[in-house]
């Protein structure tokens, strides 16, 4: 039965790209993908809204927030996760407060052409629809001023490459905007983002 499923589902996906109905394309393949590796994604639940389908990842910013804290070369511990945790909560409801729209947690993004292998999995860690703008919200925790170059530019790349990729296929503009938490001083000479990546400085509580 799951074979017959998936060759239907690859018919469909396949008249779907044809039509360059991309976005249930991207479900179709998404659900043969739910077929293959029902362990991987236990935790994505989909659900249909007016703006199409959504994937929603439980625990996904639990999960980001460990590779933040070992980004920054930090011990992993309950203690440290509620810290960045806090941190981002309260960053994310300041953005929503000050950009208005409509804020989301916990969208799981999958690209690549192969369902059962995507190129990439992204999380960002929160999205704001404002009219037809849809921004992804990225938080990065620096504790130790000598990794602020390296972070910076990694969530640069990583930001440039999900709009590079999902604009071709996304019903709204898409922006990103990066947000630099710290409570160190922080070189950041030298460093460039593109047009459609904001980049904002917040000054935290040293822990």
């Amino acid at each position: 039965v799951v074979i017959i499923l998936i060759v239907v589902f690859i018919v469909f996906a396949s008249y779907f790209m044809y039509a360059r109905q991309y976005l249930w394309a991207f479900l179709t393949l998404f659900l043969i993908f739910v077929l293959i590796a029902p362990e991987t994604i236990k935790r994505v639940k989909l659900s249909v809204g007016k703006d199409g389908v959504e994937a929603t990842y439980e625990k996904a910013q639990e999960e980001k927030i460990k590779k933040d804290i070992q980004e920054n070369k930090e011990p992993i511990t309950r203690e440290r996760i509620k810290f960045f945790r806090d941190i981002e909560n309260k960053i994310i409801k300041d953005a929503h407060r000050k950009l208005g729209g409509e804020l989301k947690r916990e969208i799981h993004y999958v690209y690549g052409d192969k369902p059962e292998k995507p190129e990439f999995m992204f999380t960002p860690d929160g999205t704001i629809k404002v009219d037809n703008k849809l921004i992804f919200i990225e938080i990065k925790h620096i504790i130790h001023p000598e990794l602020a170059r390296n972070i910076i530019n990694n969530g640069i790349k990583q930001l440039q490459l999900i709009l590079d990729r999902f604009k071709p296929m996304a019903g709204a503009d898409l922006e990103a905007k990066l947000i630099i938490a710290s409570s160190v001083d922080l070189d950041i000479r030298g460093i460039n983002a593109p047009d459609n990546i904001n980049i904002e400085f917040l000054v935290t509580k040293r822990k």
